[in-house]
């Protein structure tokens, strides 16, 4: 791992305005690695592969860090914005009730420099890809807060404000308090 890139992940459970936020940085010039997770889903549903959650989580966390882990050496920015992290996959495995792959354990510490954690919004949306229920996503909200902590994380909560403007612009002038 380059030591000259600084990591900033944009976490948080399903629905909590993460790839908004991230598209709202990308459109302000900032290099934003997308979330693996929707990728992997995606590619299988198209082919109905094994690799979604509700078929096989164990597999599915396995290739989507895989994934992470092939996009955020791809890029070559000092500074990158990432669609959840590593560590995520965590998260998902306890709230799951898998053991965790131990390529998550390999990669989760130490690898990001700050990590926000999106409140959820409050108008829960499922899609194709985002198949849990409002109680599901709460505890995987959750699990991914601990997650973070677990392995050595201070998480820094992002609250809901205004709409897709406001909350880029907060959390750009958070972001320069701390940079």
């Amino acid at each position: 791992m380059r030591k000259d890139i600084q990591r900033v992940v944009l976490t948080g459970g399903p629905c909590c305005g993460k790839t908004t936020l991230l598209n709202g940085l990308a459109e302000r010039a900032y290099s934003v690695v997308p979330e693996a997770a929707r990728m992997i889903i995606e590619e299988n549903q198209k082919r109905e592969g094994e690799y979604v959650p509700w078929i096989n989580l164990y597999g599915f966390q396995q290739k989507t860090t895989e994934r992470v882990l092939e996009l955020e050496h791809s890029f070559e920015d000092s500074l990158l914005f990432c669609d959840r992290g590593v560590v995520d996959g965590h998260g998902y495995s306890v709230s799951g009730k898998i053991p965790t792959p131990e390529l998550i354990k390999k990669f989760s510490v130490k690898r990001y420099d700050t990590v926000f954690i999106l409140d959820p919004i409050p108008v829960y949306q499922k899609d194709e890809a985002r198949r849990e229920n409002p109680e599901e996503a709460k505890k995987v909200h959750a699990a991914i807060w601990n997650a973070y902590r677990e392995f050595g994380y201070s998480p820094i909560r992002v609250p809901i404000i205004g709409g897709k403007e406001e909350r880029t612009e907060y959390f750009i002038k958070l972001l320069e308090q701390m940079l």
